[in-house]
């Protein structure tokens, strides 16, 4: 191996390749919506060669999900029926490698007792994955993502907190230990290296992360150390780490691979496991010469963290096994705040179901969006409005188990069963496409927030900004508009919402300022986005996010606290940021504050279009000035619109209005 020419940069591992599709000798292209002569040749070819041999494809359709073939023959003879011997799979499995879609890296496990297995994962290559989305009609990654993901207890303490454990250990024991340092998440004496994953992320997300961790260790001498949740997230962790070996053509290379609940007080396990290449050439890779401590605390396995999760969830969340519970955190002090004469703000981020669930029953609007039988948990007075987002109600499969337990025998409703339940109750539905929105008016108040109504609903940490003018002369007014607005929201209506949200403004003496976002409006042209990006400019910002992709805000950012890096744009982004970026779990907000403001909602910092959002910044009281110069310019066009979009937007002020808005758009 050329370590030189590998120092160079890092190198793609399949699941890039796949994205790019930058193939000198395929002349088909991916991301043709239509199947080209060529593409139907190669499928139809793949196809029969696949056919030759029975239950090729069986194997080959649970490859992305399971990449060890012992344990894959046992899960598809379990599915069929049949016990398939190492022979008859070790058939299929040379039949796949001379078809060329999938490839392998010879890999042992050194299990923390010293016994060595051989463990060879294979994975699936980029024209195997191009393969696979035709055959199937399907991604690889959604059967990578799903099939053990209800083996994930989402909630279990030592996996929740984990790098707040070993942070913690490391430093009591004199070691020299950094947060955040992006790809990443704690490094310990500048010479071991932590990466957490999540079993919901995408794989390019993670693959691309591994792979500049990979070309980081090699250049700067770095062990690498990946904990998993689960021996299932372990093992799909090594899958992606093989297809990276395999490109870079890495013939010695070590890494240490753990489960989180080792580190505990219960589990009598003092030692690190290891996946160490191997080759007839080099032999396998010796273990690390010099490694870490191995880390033990003062916490038993079956300690987990308190959560709002309701019905079937609370008979695991025994009060003996909660360890610690998030607080609600406020921001900038924002509890029962007033931000302008009779009107005050809570903002801040935690588990809200309950806030929600106060706001939800009995509210005039009530904005999610997928819905779930959850939503019939929580409310028992219904709204006399929701907008949701919209799916077809002609289809009724059931919805399978509550995603965090599998070993829960009630199935739940389907989303036109819920639908239906709402109608009988005369609740008005109206169907919003691609709707991502997350609000609530009841009365006087109105909730923004970033909480999803799945079967997680309670259980992560949200953001929220709740604005209570019940105390404002004009509150009657100032629910009216909003109502309007939130009614023209629902039906994709930027023309009627706009002179609503003038009046909103003017009411709120331009100290809370809500945006929304339509079909047709890029993120970029987007108004809120822009008022963010011109924010920042001036003070570094903090983001609360699941994921982000905005390279804008991330060079801007002075902290992030993230759950993953999920997709193709994550890690590009966050490769610029200059500045720690903090690995959460139980995680969920969409929040960018600094003193000066607050800017929260459902948008996740995503690159969309035609995606639905609602968003509202909060200008802290005693900072009011110091935007206003820089914030007209963009108020005056309150949504942002694509200059391109299908939509018609007409002025509805005086002619002098009219005047200062085409001035604002000419500045825009």
């Amino acid at each position: 191996m050329d370590t030189n020419n590998l120092l160079e940069t890092r190198i793609a591992g399949p699941h890039e390749i796949y994205a790019r599709w930058n193939f000198d000798k395929v002349t088909f292209d991916r991301r043709d919506g239509t199947l080209e002569s060529d593409a139907l040749r190669y499928i139809s070819l793949k196809d029969f060669k696949l056919s030759q041999i029975k239950h090729s494809k069986d194997f080959f359709e649970l490859l992305p999900a399971e990449p060890f073939f012992p344990l894959l023959a046992k899960i598809i003879g379990i599915k069929k029926g049949i016990f398939f011997s190492s022979e008859q799979y070790a058939k299929i499995r040379l039949h796949l490698l001379n078809n060329k879609l999938i490839n392998y890296k010879w890999i042992d496990f050194q299990k923390y007792d010293g016994s060595v297995y051989n463990s060879t994962p294979y994975f699936l290559n980029a024209l195997g994955k191009y393969y696979y989305q035709h055959t199937f009609i399907l991604s690889a990654d959604t059967t990578a993502k799903g099939f053990y993901r209800s083996c994930v207890i989402s909630n279990k303490d030592c996996s929740v907190r984990h790098i707040y454990h070993l942070e913690k250990f490391y430093k009591n024991n004199g070691h020299e230990v950094v947060v955040g340092k992006y790809p990443f998440d704690l490094i310990i004496d500048n010479k071991h290296a932590f990466i957490l994953t999540e079993m919901h992320e995408n794989s390019i997300g993670i693959e691309m992360r591994l792979s500049e961790a990979i070309f980081q260790s090699i250049k700067n001498g770095i062990n690498l150390y990946l904990p998993s949740m689960t021996s299932e997230h372990r093992r799909r962790v090594c899958g992606i780490m093989a297809g990276l070996l395999f490109e870079y053509k890495l013939e010695k290379y070590a890494f240490v691979s753990y489960l989180e609940s080792e580190i505990c007080s219960d589990l009598k396990i003092n030692n690190w496991s290891y996946f160490l290449t191997n080759s007839k050439e080099h032999g396998r890779t010796p273990i690390f010469q010099d490694p870490l401590e191995f880390p033990k605390i003062s916490l038993t396995s079956d300690k987990i963290i308190g959560t709002q999760l309701t019905n079937i969830h609370e008979k695991i969340q025994e009060k003996n096994k909660i360890s610690f519970f998030y607080s609600l955190r406020y921001i900038n002090g924002m509890n029962n705040k007033e931000i302008c004469p009779g009107v005050k703000a809570t903002i801040g981020y935690g588990q809200i179901q309950n806030l929600w669930k106060d706001m939800a029953n009995g509210a005039d609007v009530l904005i999610t969006g997928k819905v779930r039988s959850t939503l019939l948990d929580n409310i028992h007075v219904p709204p006399r409005m929701m907008i949701i987002d919209s799916f077809n109600l002609e289809e009724n499969q059931i919805q399978g188990k509550y995603d965090s337990f599998e070993d829960d025998e009630r199935s739940v409703m389907t989303a036109t069963q819920v639908y239906r339940v709402f109608e009988k109750k005369n609740v008005e539905m109206i169907m919003l496409p691609r709707n991502h929105a997350k609000a609530i008016l009841k009365g006087y108040k109105f909730l923004v927030h970033s909480m999803t109504t799945t079967h997680y609903m309670g259980n992560n940490r949200e953001s929220f900004i709740l604005i209570d003018f019940f105390d404002h002369p004009r509150k009657e007014e100032i629910h009216q508009s909003l109502l309007k607005m939130l009614i023209a929201f629902g039906h994709d209506s930027p023309k009627e919402f706009i002179p609503e949200l003038a009046k909103v403004r003017e009411m709120f003496q331009d100290k809370i300022r809500i945006f929304a976002h339509f079909s047709g409006t890029e993120t970029v042209n987007w108004v809120y986005y822009k008022e963010l990006i011109r924010y920042s400019n001036r003070e570094k910002v903090c983001i609360l996010t699941s994921h982000v992709d905005m390279k804008g805000l991330v060079k801007n950012a002075e902290l992030i606290r993230i759950q993953g890096t999920s997709r193709f744009a994550n890690h590009n982004s966050l490769m610029l940021a200059n500045c720690p970026v903090m690995k959460e779990r139980m995680w969920h907000p969409r929040m960018v504050y600094n003193k000066r403001f607050v800017g929260a909602g459902s948008w996740d910092f995503a690159q969309i279009t035609d995606q639905k959002e609602l968003q509202v910044i909060c200008i802290m009281p005693e900072y009011s000035s110091f935007y206003e110069k820089s914030s007209q310019k963009s108020q005056d066009n309150l949504i942002g619109f694509n200059r391109g979009s299908s939509h018609t937007v007409t002025n509805h002020g005086t002619t002098r209005e009219n005047r200062i808005q085409n001035r604002a758009q000419k500045r825009l």
